[in-house]
């Protein structure tokens, strides 16, 4: 659950609603996880988005130290109309993900990761839908008394495979990172 509130721009109030349950199946050097996502968003006290859907993930330890592993994720989002975004629904559709990736234990109390992601966002109008290519990295690091330091990096690379013509004939890219601690 995640709520902010805004004293000022009542618009801009958020609230989040996260559950995911699933299960574990594991073998000697192989762990299947299954999970069920539920999320329900509000935006200005108006429900904006509810997305459900599953993801299963495939890890495989090659040593002590190194496991790779392969993510798949499809993703329904029905986003509902409201007075600050209008024309929401257009944003409706699937979204489809799969991951492939590496963590390495540098320590037993710090493991490092890398991941590459492909996703497929549909959309009910097609200027809202888009591809794209994700590079991350993170690190975690257990610091004792049930304290940890997690940090990242993404790279994000998205493009849209029809332009929005009421703006321009061009086609859109757009180029993110983010990082943070």
């Amino acid at each position: 659950y995640y709520r902010s509130d805004q004293t000022a721009v009542r618009t801009l109030n958020l609230q989040a609603y996260s559950a995911q349950g699933g299960g574990v199946y594991k073998s000697q050097k192989t762990q299947w996880t299954g999970s069920l996502l539920f999320n329900h968003i509000l935006l200005a006290q108006s429900t904006y988005l509810r997305s459900r859907g599953g993801s299963l993930k495939l890890e495989h330890k090659v040593t002590p130290r190194l496991s790779l592993f392969v993510e798949g994720k499809d993703v329904y989002q029905d986003f509902t109309p409201t007075a600050v975004v209008p024309l929401a629904a257009q944003r409706s559709g699937i979204e489809v993900t799969g991951a492939i990736g590496a963590d390495y234990r540098l320590m037993p109390s710090m493991k490092a990761g890398l991941s590459y992601t492909h996703g497929i966002k549909h959309a009910q109008r097609n200027i809202n839908a888009f591809n794209r290519e994700l590079l991350s990295a993170n690190h975690i690091w257990l610091l004792g008394r049930g304290n940890f330091l997690y940090s990242y990096f993404y790279f994000y690379n998205d493009w849209y495979p029809h332009p929005d013509l009421f703006i321009s004939s061009q086609y859109r890219r757009d180029r993110a990172w983010r990082a943070g601690f």
